[in-house]
């Protein structure tokens, strides 16, 4: 079965993954798709974050520090490859220096979870 948008992990693949669940039989386990879906990389010897599309991934914020008007409905997030809301990626020139480093982008998550 091939579905439009859909982007699988390849098998040497590294990243980073927020998965909706391991039980259950789901077209794409990774929530909100390409969402839950981040790339690591290296870059001046140090293992980076980057969307799917390779785009650095500078920050992590609350969703609740995201205007309102910049929020996307869940009935908008589909299989494209725009990060979820509170990940802030490099747009203008993307710099992979700028990017967090996989220490730095788990530990953003983390302390929004224990909030």
């Amino acid at each position: 079965m091939e579905i439009s948008g859909l982007r699988i992990p390849s098998p040497n693949e590294e990243g980073i993954y927020f998965v909706e669940s391991v039980n259950r039989n789901l077209v794409n386990p990774l929530l909100g798709w390409s969402q839950g879906h981040y790339l690591i990389y290296e870059e001046s010897g140090e293992r980076r974050v980057s969307t799917v599309n390779d785009r650095p991934v500078t920050d992590v914020l609350s969703t609740q520090s995201v205007p309102v008007a910049l929020r996307k409905p869940v009935s908008v997030i589909d299989g494209d490859t725009e990060p979820a809301t509170g990940v802030v990626v490099s747009s203008d020139s993307p710099d992979p220096d700028q990017a967090l480093t996989t220490e730095s982008f788990k530990a953003k998550i983390r302390a929004l979870i224990d909030r």
